[in-house]
């Protein structure tokens, strides 16, 4: 079974207990807002990779003062029924976000989301593929905005198991598998499943925007509060905001 279909199997079959647990107001939700709200013109065109329950069309609605038309994709077609319950006036489609993307009309948008999601592709290539694809749809001054787990210390703490499994993948596959590539347990009563994710480090993030031909702006470490903080074990999520522009200066 491929990680795609192994993750669209476990959201649909999870699909409620994840929308229920993901209701709160995000902690870098500041962050998106000023960051959408700098970008020129007038109505925005707004892509969220992967929306899961649909979190990031609620922060605008809620907070958001310009103008936006908002697409939403997601494996998921479970996640997509109760996002669009939420949400009946906006745009969903339930889609792979490489094919999606890749299928998109140049320079088509102002901004492109991934909460969570781009650490799901499982190897360089797709990842570095999916950047170029999104310069490519993005309008000049357009912005690229995602968010990663981080391997802080309260992650190694949690999944020390997890890592160590995957060190030891890592050495019997002589470099073919990355020990940052990792799967996460999701326990209930009756079954464990378990996710694929890549867990990215900042110079990481920053090579393959910039492989891509994307000006990097903002890219740092957040702690659970929304706040930088310099130090990775103590980080949430990495944060990066990158620029499809003529000048690098």
């Amino acid at each position: 079974m491929s990680i795609y279909s192994d993750l669209t199997n476990f959201y649909n079959r999870e699909a409620k207990k994840y929308h229920q647990t993901r209701k709160k107001y995000r902690p870098d939700a500041n962050k998106i807002l000023t960051a959408l709200a700098n970008l020129s013109g007038g109505k925005l065109k707004i892509l969220e990779l992967w929306c899961g329950s649909g979190r990031g069309i609620s922060l605008l609605e809620q907070d958001f003062s310009r103008k936006f038309s908002y697409t939403w994709i997601d494996l998921s077609e479970k996640l997509l029924e109760l996002a669009k319950n939420d949400n009946p006036k906006q745009h969903f489609v339930c889609a792979n976000m490489e094919t999606y993307i890749q299928a998109l009309e140049q320079e088509s948008l102002d901004a492109i989301l991934a909460f969570a999601s781009f650490q799901h592709l499982s190897n360089e290539k797709s990842r570095l593929a999916l950047m170029k694809n999104a310069y490519r749809a993005l309008h000049y001054d357009g912005i690229l905005i995602f968010t990663n787990w981080a391997l802080s210390q309260w992650f190694l703490r949690t999944h020390w198991k997890v890592l160590l499994t995957s060190v030891f993948k890592s050495f019997f596959s002589l470099g073919k598998w990355d020990w940052r590539d990792v799967f996460i347990p999701w326990k209930t009563k009756n079954w464990t499943h378990y996710r694929y994710y890549h867990l990215f480090w900042l110079d990481e993030l920053k090579k393959l925007a910039e492989r891509a031909g994307f000006f990097v702006e903002e890219l740092y470490f957040l702690d659970k509060k929304g706040n930088i903080t310099p130090d990775r074990e103590k980080a949430n999520n990495s944060f990066l905001v990158a620029r499809k522009t003529v000048s690098k200066i």
